[in-house]
């Protein structure tokens, strides 16, 4: 089966079958390249997720620390409503206006 069919599109199924391959680096190098997509509703959905990792480094590839859904609630908001203060501290590090 191709990868997007086992795990999805974007840049999160990607980090899944990096991750699942042992190869994080290579992830984050392709995220660097631009070779995989980078976009808002990804970060949202590392952030829903718990995904700290990947959070970390869709912010390194210039995702906005302060994406907001449809309704503005901003990714620092949903990680402080889920009590991650891992993912809080990342995102507040990288830029997230408080």
């Amino acid at each position: 089966m191709a990868i997007s069919l086992l795990f999805g599109t974007g840049a999160f199924g990607y980090w899944l079958w990096f991750y699942y391959r042992g190869s994080a680096e290579r992830f984050a190098r392709k995220l660097e390249e631009r070779a995989i997509p980078v976009n808002e509703p990804t970060l949202i959905a590392a952030v829903e997720g718990g995904n700290q990792p990947l959070v970390w480094l869709l912010l390194k590839a210039g995702v906005s620390p302060d994406t907001a859904d449809f309704s503005g609630k901003t990714v620092l908001m949903r990680a402080a409503g889920k009590g991650d203060t891992e993912i809080l501290k990342t995102l507040l590090e990288n830029g997230a206006d408080p």
